[in-house]
């Protein structure tokens, strides 16, 4: 039996030596403002290789305080007589994107703006950050939607229920955090 565990010890270790896997590469992610205001909100974990499009967010839950607004949970960040709210994206989807299409990235990116002030939150101020790679960079813009779109699963076969006619441009100095930043981390 030592033999046999011997064995299979060693063809483990040859599999890793010629075919190691592929680390991910690790971005911090930040919502931000022109300003040089950054809240950070997660990491986001890209495969590489064979997996490549293949992504994993982490929402850092520290940066966010606790809100129950609704009758529901919410974590939000607050400044500048603002606040997000985080809206996970409540019904499955791909945990792959291509370099064309990203929605399934975008998906992770869903906030509801509101005024300390307010009472309750109302999904028909949502934002939507739009992502695209730009000189080998990923970057994010806001967008306003009625995220109210996501209050009943999508029907038979839909597998991203917001499209390009719900996104409506907002002028960036409007709103507190308009940009989703993202910056690698080292390895």
């Amino acid at each position: 039996m030592g033999d046999r565990v011997w064995r299979v010890a060693v063809f483990v270790a040859l599999l890793m030596v010629y075919h190691p896997a592929q680390a991910a590469d690790k971005f911090k992610v930040y919502l931000g403002n022109p300003a040089g205001e950054r809240h950070p909100v997660g990491v986001l974990s890209l495969g590489q290789g064979a997996d490549a499009g293949q992504f994993q967010f982490e929402l850092e839950q520290s940066a966010f305080d606790n809100y129950f607004l609704s009758m529901r949970p919410f974590r939000c960040l607050e400044g500048a007589g603002k606040m997000l709210c985080y809206l996970p994206y409540p019904y499955q989807k791909p945990d792959r994107f291509t370099g064309s299409d990203r929605r399934a990235l975008e998906y992770d990116f869903l906030f509801i703006q509101r005024q300390p002030r307010d009472y309750g939150i109302d999904p028909w101020n949502g934002l939507y950050y739009s992502i695209e790679l730009v000189d080998g960079v990923m970057r994010g813009q806001a967008h306003a939607v009625d995220l109210n779109l996501l209050a009943a699963p999508p029907e038979q076969g839909v597998v991203f229920p917001i499209s390009a006619d719900d996104l409506h441009a907002v002028d960036p100095a409007k709103l507190w955090l308009p940009a989703l930043i993202f910056e690698r981390l080292a390895s």
